[in-house]
């Protein structure tokens, strides 16, 4: 649970970041005083990101939306919330962001293509991602041993990432793991995102 006059530093720089001014006054529709993130979202997806995807650009420059910047924001809020907890120190700030946003890229939605709360990447997926970095790296054999440990089941982000330091991160040096981090997250997340016009 997050204290609302938190969520409302955030929203207001989501909102910021995509043009919408006090967009923090979405949560004096509520009269609670903390929320889950899936409440959270709810708020989001229903007043805020609904009613901007039916705007058109003759009425507001969509173009001009740093979706970077929407995501730097909200990861700062769940680093901050997880760093020691599920994101371990050793993870360089840097990599654990850009898995996260390839967790999020991938992970599970229903039939109208709606991202399924609380987010869940299925394992096949997961081993897409490590497969790609550990190409890169060139210790394709600890593939194997990942794989085995995702189980059968769609996974957490911290599932996800407890899995990659044990696997991936204490095996492979540091300089190389977070250059072949980059480059996947450049295939993955930046031309995805280039190709659906967010970028």
């Amino acid at each position: 649970m997050v204290q609302i006059h938190t969520l409302k530093v955030l929203t207001a720089s989501i909102g910021n970041a995509l043009g919408i001014e006090k967009s923090e006054e979405l949560h004096d529709k509520t009269d609670k005083t903390e929320l889950d993130f899936k409440s959270y979202f709810v708020i989001l997806e229903s007043l805020m990101f609904e009613p901007l995807s039916k705007v058109s650009d003759e009425t507001m420059d969509l173009s001009s939306i740093d979706y970077q910047h929407v995501h730097q924001v909200c990861w700062v809020l769940f680093y901050n919330n997880q760093k020691g907890k599920t994101i371990p120190d050793d993870v360089l700030e840097n990599m654990a962001f850009k898995l996260w946003l390839m967790y999020n890229l991938f992970s599970e939605e229903d039939d109208s293509n709606k991202p399924i709360l609380p987010l869940k990447l299925d394992p096949e997926e997961a081993s897409t991602i490590f497969e790609a970095i550990l190409t890169q790296t060139g210790n394709y054999n600890l593939l194997s041993s990942a794989i085995e440990d995702f189980g059968d089941e769609p996974m957490t982000y911290q599932k996800y990432l407890s899995t990659f330091f044990v696997h991936i991160f204490k095996h492979v040096k540091e300089g190389i793991l977070k250059s072949s981090v980059d480059t996947v997250y450049e295939q993955f997340v930046i031309d995805i995102l280039k190709k659906v016009g967010a970028l």
